[in-house]
């Protein structure tokens, strides 16, 4: 078994479909405000927006919504606000309300509004895909948001896509040859450690400090066979017994733990797990084949971690600094790594390209 401890955590890939959001509205005006908001839903129509309200928050309080949907793919939600002064907040974008309290209305921006609504201007809101968005309405009449991009939950499910395709492209086919092994009593082993197919990543459990994913590597064993001779009778008799190809996958898991500095430890683990366990009989004794092999195995893993973690540090700063941007420069590294089919780059060139690319977007 093998351990790595890496000062890390990596994202990725903004999911295109309807998420929840929890919004807070905090008013820091000097009056009660009434506020309506404007989101994009998938439905009917494809980024099509709407806008309902309106909610009133008393000066220097907050209110929380703990159930719009949005579409993340559009990525924002608008806010528009007023007081009983005639002061107004938003600007920038269009969207239809009413005097009276209104539920959702689509709003079609080449058409006049329905009878008993109008046009107000309200202020965009990036959220980044996120679950967890703040609104500070200003006394200044500016409005102001921010997104919370911390979430372990989310840590998982946007990293192991981006995982999934980074140790499936760069991770070679061929991973090991050993020869000439001493097994004693006159014995040679040898046999060659090559990858069987696509790596499976996928998301483990998750709490509000830690996270979790694994990783499943299938291996396959070729050409191992052991040559060994006996003396009879004054002659040297030579042997050798030749095992099939063998399967065996390799399970990872990668923990994230918050640490105290507020930082993000990376653990990542190699086990092993036989789907069937081959070895060696060598004069009655059984000499396994996955002890041999292991060392040299872990090894090309551990250079693999390292390329993986290194390339994503850019991401890991952005994310530790409070940014939301991080997201963003993952969805592009993962759509950047969908070119690369199965053990087709060299892991120094991979790492040194997804991170000119993350360093790229994020310095934008």
């Amino acid at each position: 078994m093998t351990k790595v401890l890496l000062s890390s955590t990596i994202f990725l890939l903004v999911l295109i479909n309807e998420v929840s959001c929890q919004l807070t509205i905090e008013n820091k005006s000097e009056n009660k405000i009434f506020f309506a908001i404007g989101y994009a839903k998938a439905s009917p129509g494809p980024f099509d927006l709407y806008s309902q309200g309106w909610w009133g928050v008393e000066a220097g309080q907050s209110f929380d919504f703990k159930s719009i949907e949005y579409y993340n793919a559009w990525k924002s939600i608008y806010i528009h606000a007023f007081d009983s002064k005639g002061n107004k907040w938003g600007s920038g974008s269009k969207l239809w309300v009413s005097s009276d309290k209104f539920e959702e209305i689509l709003t079609v921006p080449w058409s006049k509004p329905n009878p008993g609504f109008r046009v107000e201007e309200f202020t965009e809101i990036n959220t980044y895909g996120s679950s967890e968005v703040k609104v500070t309405i200003s006394p200044n009449g500016k409005i102001k948001g921010k997104a919370y991009c911390n979430s372990f939950t989310e840590l998982t499910k946007l990293t192991a896509p981006l995982l999934d395709k980074f140790l499936n492209a760069g991770l070679p086919s061929f991973l090991a040859r050993k020869t000439d092994i001493d097994g004693g009593n006159n014995s040679k082993f040898q046999f060659e450690v090559h990858r069987n197919g696509k790596i499976q990543v996928s998301q483990g459990k998750s709490t509000k400090s830690s996270g979790s994913m694994r990783v499943d590597v299938p291996i396959r064993i070729i050409d191992a066979r052991v040559d060994w001779y006996t003396r009879e009778f004054g002659i040297t008799v030579r042997h050798h017994e030749d095992i099939e190809g063998t399967q065996l996958t390799i399970h990872s898991t990668v923990d994230y733990n918050l640490n105290s500095e507020g930082g993000v430890n990376t653990i990542i683990t190699n086990d092993f797990s036989w789907d069937s366990k081959p070895y060696f009989d060598v004069f009655g004794i059984n000499i396994s084949v996955g002890g041999l092999c292991e060392p040299e195995i872990n090894k090309v893993l551990e250079g693999m971690n390292w390329q993986w973690y290194s390339g994503t540090q850019p991401l890991i700063k952005s994310f530790v600094n409070g940014n939301c941007i991080w997201k963003e420069a993952a969805q592009e590294a993962s759509i950047y790594l969908d070119q690369f089919s199965i053990s087709s780059e060299d892991a120094q060139e991979l790492q040194n390209k997804v991170r000119a690319l993350i360093n790229s977007k994020l310095n934008n």
